[in-house]
């Protein structure tokens, strides 16, 4: 069957995409994930890794829209378990932005989690208090809309829906 292609049209997409391919676990993880359906304890067997740092590949491939997600159906007696498969084989970009802004998307992509947290706790608390505009937010902050939305995708807590910014609920 024919791969999808998951097209990116928003510079700050290419944050969560980027810190994915980046990880070589995540990128093996994906790679089993273009050819067929598996579970996480079958992925784990097959790369020989901790059921934990597969779920945490997951989360982050969930995170860019990567996976279809199912139920196997289990045999007679046994749970069913969730299982995954890569629904895009190709990516097209159509993206505009100044390289300002393309540098500041960079930035974020490859910073390490302690010199972005700041930033990203005080959008979490925007958020929480009911401020959900990423206008509204990066004027209140004094930043740019591009980093607030490029924070949010980084950050395990926050989900960016269109111009808004809602805190994360769903997990593995």
């Amino acid at each position: 069957m024919p791969k999808r292609t998951k097209l990116i049209d928003d510079p700050s997409e290419l944050v969560v995409l980027l810190r994915a391919l980046a990880t070589p676990l995540t990128k093996s993880v994906l790679s089993l994930l273009l050819n067929k359906w598996y579970t996480i304890n079958e992925i784990a067997e097959e790369l020989e890794e901790s059921k934990e740092r597969i779920e945490e590949s997951i989360q982050t491939l969930r995170k860019c829209a990567l996976l279809d997600v199912g139920w196997r159906m289990p045999a007679p007696g046994e749970k069913p378990e969730m299982e995954y498969h890569c629904i895009y084989g190709k990516v097209q970009m159509n993206i505009r932005c100044t390289m300002d802004e393309l540098a500041e998307v960079l930035n974020i992509t490859f910073a390490s989690d302690c010199e972005i947290m700041p930033e990203i706790m005080e959008i979490v608390e925007h958020v929480r208090k009911g401020n959900k505009s990423i206008l509204n937010i990066s004027k209140d902050m004094k930043i740019s809309p591009i980093r607030v939305k490029s924070l949010a995708r980084r950050s395990d807590e926050l989900v960016v829906k269109g111009q808004r910014i809602d805190l994360a609920q769903e997990r593995i």
